[in-house]
């Protein structure tokens, strides 16, 4: 055992002081396998299905380059609509497909969202029936409300932030906060507002495990105008495929001694021995002794993190965050 670098090693380890067989042929080579993986995304996850008081953001589970989404201006045009009817013609077509964005029609209340359409045609149909009156020449908008965050989200760990122009040379960064969806609700008393968005809600996911946000505010149609928006998140690692000498486990090797120690908790279990609950006693230990050094790690980043300054003359100010990723 190569001090539980591999997820070989930490599964050896484990059947070893169960005291199996440590090889491929034992009984309990499989399941404890199985063990393994749900242990370390337990563990991935923050922890708290192990011991209830900890529920952590792991520093190594940061992922080291921003989720980055590119925000779309609306589009706008004419088309018909007929009451009751849940197709719609453009009065041009559209390169793009539209479908998932939202429709609203000038003077009509009702909010629609675009079920089918292809790219470069007229032909669209709404998510329900057109409620309003038949009109041949209606004005349109089409918008984007709702985006899909990267495929290995598994939380997001600050508010996103993007950069718009600047009354100063340069560009100012806005924050955008994280709310209850309710508050970005298409009828919300934001809606309708255009420019960077100041707030999202999670909307759940489009596909499994990809997440899905939407915005309380969408591009107003100036043509080429988009938008960068970055977000900092905690990814979420593939589950452990093969015990093989190459796989490692993105836990730190210092604390993987922890995965051996869980899986041997799991293994006592199974076996009905009297020594699960001391084993799961160490075990939870240890991941106290992951959260704490996690903990601690951040409270000693910088000389002023989570300080106190009451006198404020001499704190020098962080200078404007610049970037260049704003459009013309």
């Amino acid at each position: 055992m190569a001090n539980h670098t591999y997820t070989a090693d930490i599964i050896s380890d484990a059947l070893f002081r169960a005291n199996e067989a440590t090889g491929t042929n034992s009984d309990f080579y499989d399941q404890a396998f199985v063990y393994l993986n749900s242990v370390y995304l337990q563990i991935c996850r923050g922890g708290s299905e192990l011991a209830p008081t900890i529920n952590e953001d792991w520093a190594w589970l940061q992922k080291a380059t921003p989720g980055v989404l590119i925000l779309e201006p609306a589009i706008t045009g004419t088309c018909a609509v007929a009451q009751d009817s849940a197709s719609v013609t453009l009065g041009a077509v559209v390169a793009d497909s539209l479908v998932e964005r939202f429709l609203k029609i000038e003077g009509h209340p009702d909010v629609f969202r675009i079920s089918t359409h292809t790219g470069a045609t007229t032909a669209v149909t709404l998510d329900s029936v057109y409620t309003g009156e038949d009109n041949l020449t209606a004005t349109y908008t089409v918008f984007v409300l709702e985006y899909n965050l990267a495929s290995d989200v598994m939380r997001l760990t600050a508010p996103m932030r993007c950069y718009t122009p600047s009354g100063r040379s340069g560009m100012d960064r806005t924050r955008i906060q994280q709310v209850p969806v309710d508050d970005v609700d298409i009828y919300s008393a934001a809606f309708g507002q255009t420019g960077p968005p100041l707030m999202y809600a999670e909307v759940g996911q489009s596909t499994a495990g990809t997440r899905r946000i939407r915005f309380d505010r969408y591009l107003a149609p100036l043509g080429t105008h988009f938008v960068r928006v970055e977000y900092d998140y905690l990814f979420r690692p593939a589950a452990l495929t093969s015990p093989g000498t190459a796989e490692e486990p993105i836990v730190p090797r210092e604390w993987r001694h922890v995965l051996a120690d869980y899986l041997l908790a799991y293994l006592f279990g199974l076996k009905n021995d009297d020594r699960a609950e001391s084993a799961a006693a160490m075990a939870r230990m240890g991941l106290v002794g992951m959260a704490t050094e996690n903990r601690y790690r951040k409270t000693t980043a910088s000389y002023d993190l989570f300080r106190i300054r009451p006198r404020q003359n001499g704190l020098r100010r962080t200078p404007w965050l610049m970037h260049a990723s704003w459009g013309a």
